[in-house]
């Protein structure tokens, strides 16, 4: 059988419907699970990997830099963020969302229980945040800054958790890119808002502000939606953006 011959027969394959090759994804390092303690001396868990600690400027391997010599940004982080498109572009106990790596993880003591949304000890480690992505509330370990506090493009909020200042959006979390909290509309991708709609914390949640979003006062919507409470729903349960219909503005308010 000539070279040609069997080139032809393997393109055939695959666009039969022949096995792909299996996919890789990059080393993330030691698997860990948030309270297991088993990351060896001078590392923590963090996004589901033992990741070396710079604790009062500790030595970074090469190609990462010390996030801040103090617990809880005190983490060795790539020197430039890494934004992802596909789940494999991401270490295996992580997926992409939004062009971030991040992980579902437990509670920060190991156990199973559920954390707690908008509150200020939500329960998760300093690498993760409390937030309903899959239907329930769970623990999501967040992808470190890079050096400049960037952050790859894609989520909700463009901040890094650590600000310039020094300061903190979401107080006791790392040096993190937040996926929806923020301090100012400046940390939020053009178009969304700062809302407020959780009282017992300081920060915000980025957010278009329309039908479904929730809200503590009307500045949590976007012009054409009022705050309200969900028909049928109780008082007790929380106010929702809803969309006014025939207003000037409620097409881009429902297509945002």
């Amino acid at each position: 059988m000539g070279r040609s011959t069997l080139i032809a027969l393997l393109l055939a394959a695959v666009a039969c419907g022949g096995e792909s090759p299996p996919l890789t994804y990059p080393d993330g390092g030691q698997f860990c699970t948030a309270g297991s303690h088993t990351c060896p001396t001078g590392t923590r868990c963090a996004n589901s990997y033992c990741t070396t600690t710079c604790t009062g400027g500790a030595a970074c391997p090469s190609g990462t830099f010390c996030s801040g010599s103090n617990f809880p940004d005190d983490l060795c982080a790539p020197v430039t963020s890494k934004a992802c498109a596909l789940a494999n572009d991401c270490p295996i106990a992580q997926t992409c969302f939004q062009g971030r790596c991040i992980s579902l993880e437990v509670v920060a003591d190991g156990g199973v229980e559920s954390c707690v949304v908008g509150v200020p000890q939500d329960k998760c480690a300093p690498d993760a945040i409390c937030m309903t992505l899959t239907g329930a509330p769970g623990c999501i370990g967040l992808q470190p800054c890079a050096q400049g506090g960037s952050c790859p493009a894609g989520a909700m909020s463009t901040a890094c958790n650590l600000q310039p200042d020094g300061g903190h959006v979401v107080p006791g979390k790392g040096a993190v890119c937040l996926l929806a909290q923020c301090g100012t509309v400046s940390d939020c991708k053009a178009g969304a808002l700062c809302a407020h709609p959780f009282s017992a914390v300081t920060y915000g949640n980025c957010q278009l502000g329309i039908t479904g979003d929730p809200c503590a006062s009307g500045a949590d919507c976007v012009s054409a939606a009022n705050c309200q409470v969900p028909a049928g729903g109780a008082a007790d349960a929380g106010m929702q953006c809803k969309c006014v219909i025939n207003t000037p503005d409620a097409g881009a308010c429902a297509g945002k």
